[in-house]
């Protein structure tokens, strides 16, 4: 305070009056007011907000100094200046939001001319997300303790004419507004696929029998067309009508590249009963492509779970199963490192993401067979290796009733119940296609394995963990603590991406 408000000189005389006047406010008053004489900061105060203040900003904030000259003070002395990283970092942060459809429009402007003359706006796409990424100036920490307004607006304004983009409140006036086009575009594009994909599909069954299958049809929702169209700046730039749609996709090869730029059945060629034709086979092809995303590999071969025989899959099963596994004891705990926060190349793989961040959809009958797969594959070794004890009885869930016959009950948390050293064994199956090194738990499961955990519970809750489950003769069981117990949280490493709560609303 010395330092800024009066100098370093009164600092030095300060310092030279010794450390005798810090032990008495009357004593440090009295030197204050010789350094501060007719300055904007009274020794009174100093001394009233050095009894409460806890730290520099507390004393700034007390006195009103400068923040950016108090920060230059505090170097000056060698001490550690104040500096709100997060803060600015959450003010830039919201500031985006705020100006985040102004900002667009300022992109929308730049790409304006181009998308006017039928010309892609290849980089816009990756624009309008990347300024999301903005990250606060360096000089800012030591200047403002919150950036002000100018200083963002500046910001995001340098971005923006590095690519060549007006500054904000300077985008042109005649674009229709963005939440209007892109709802109208969005909603046109998916009924313009809808009614065109069989049309295409026929005359390209009729036109070109043995050419490649047309971008347009790449998948049958038509995300591949609406994102190449999004990512040019189409949907952004002025609400489509059939034509201009036709002609972008067209443009962006998009379209069959002899296929006229027209819906009309009779300008095109065709009849009804081309498109009924074609209907039949893309029926067909789409179900093919649904029992191929559904189906299993297993023992060389696919297996798709509607329909498939998990009486006859359990004997095969059985039967190619290797020794070590069969003779794999139950009390074998698998010795796991303790986690370091660095995932295996493999844990990595069994992570990936779709480019929007979700993991890809696997269709429910896939989950549920390679889940039952796990649970067989559970039976067969405790058949094995516990064959004094019912292991028909053991199986607990609703999946040991397609084999055993016996009625079982999912919910409970577990899918075997043994006996084993004199204690209950509930045990969790948890299978994979590969070695993902990680498994997850659903609520009942985490239930039952906090109970278990409770001291003096009398249970033993365990993982199963199953990998290469298609491969029986690769296969590998694995027995891994209780996730709730103290041994669990040692070596089990949370990777979970949510936590489902519940609620109950209060009478009113």
């Amino acid at each position: 305070m010395l330092h800024l408000v009066a100098g370093p000189q009164a600092l030095q005389d300060f310092d030279e009056e010794g450390a005798d006047v810090l032990k008495d406010a009357l004593a440090l008053e009295l030197a204050l007011s010789k350094l501060l004489n007719e300055k904007a900061v009274t020794a009174d105060k100093v001394v009233e907000v050095a009894r409460t203040a806890l730290g520099p900003k507390d004393f700034r904030e007390g006195l009103r100094l400068d923040f950016a000259e108090f920060n230059s003070s505090l170097i000056a002395l060698g001490m550690e200046p104040e500096a709100y990283s997060d803060t600015h970092r959450s003010r830039l942060e919201n500031f985006i939001r705020v100006k985040e459809v102004e900002i667009t429009d300022c992109l929308r402007t730049t790409s304006a001319m181009r998308l006017k003359n039928m010309e892609p706006a290849e980089t816009y796409g990756e624009l309008r997300g990347s300024f999301r990424n903005l990250v606060p100036d360096p000089k800012w920490l030591l200047e403002f303790e919150e950036p002000p307004q100018h200083a963002l607006a500046a910001l995001v304004n340098s971005w923006l004419a590095e690519h060549e983009a007006p500054p904000l409140g300077h985008a042109a006036k005649n674009l229709s507004p963005l939440s209007e086009v892109r709802t109208h575009n969005h909603k046109f594009v998916r009924e313009f696929i809808l009614e065109a994909a069989p049309i295409v599909r026929a005359w390209c069954a009729k036109n070109e029998p043995d050419g490649s299958t047309p971008a347009l049809l790449a998948d049958d929702e038509g995300n591949h067309v609406r994102k190449r169209l999004d990512d040019v700046g189409v949907l952004d730039f002025q609400p489509l009508d059939q034509n201009a749609l036709l002609r972008w996709l067209h443009v962006l090869e998009l379209w069959p590249t002899a296929m006229p730029l027209a819906l009309d059945l009779e300008g095109l060629g065709l009849s009804e009963g081309d498109l009924s034709t074609e209907s039949v086979r893309a029926r067909e092809a789409n179900e093919e492509r649904k029992r191929e995303a559904r189906s299993v590999p297993f023992n060389g071969r696919f297996i798709d779970p509607i329909g498939a025989d998990l009486f006859q899959i359990s004997e095969e099963l059985g039967r190619t199963l290797s020794t070590k596994v069969l003779g794999r004891s139950l009390g074998t705990i698998t010795d796991l490192a303790e986690p370091n926060g660095s995932p295996t190349s493999k844990q990595k793989e069994a992570g990936d993401r779709s480019p929007k961040g979700r993991r890809p959809r696997v269709p429910e009958e896939k989950t549920e067979l390679i889940g039952r797969l796990g649970e067989v594959t559970i039976y067969h070794w405790l058949r094995k290796i516990l064959p004094n004890q019912d292991i028909d009885a053991a199986w607990r869930s609703e999946n040991g009733e397609l084999i055993t016959g016996r009625k079982g009950r999912d919910g409970l948390g577990y899918d075997f119940e043994v006996s084993y050293r004199n204690q209950i064994w509930q045990i969790e199956v948890k299978a994979s296609l590969d070695d993902p090194q990680s498994f997850e738990m659903g609520e009942t499961e985490v239930a039952a394995a906090r109970a278990a955990a409770r001291p003096r519970s009398g249970v033993q809750y365990k993982i199963a963990y199953v990998s290469y489950v298609s491969e029986p003769a690769r296969a590998m069981i694995e027995m891994l603590p209780n996730p709730m117990s103290e041994d669990g949280a040692r070596v089990l490493e949370l990777r979970g991406e949510g936590i489902r709560y519940g609620f109950r609303r209060s009478k009113s």
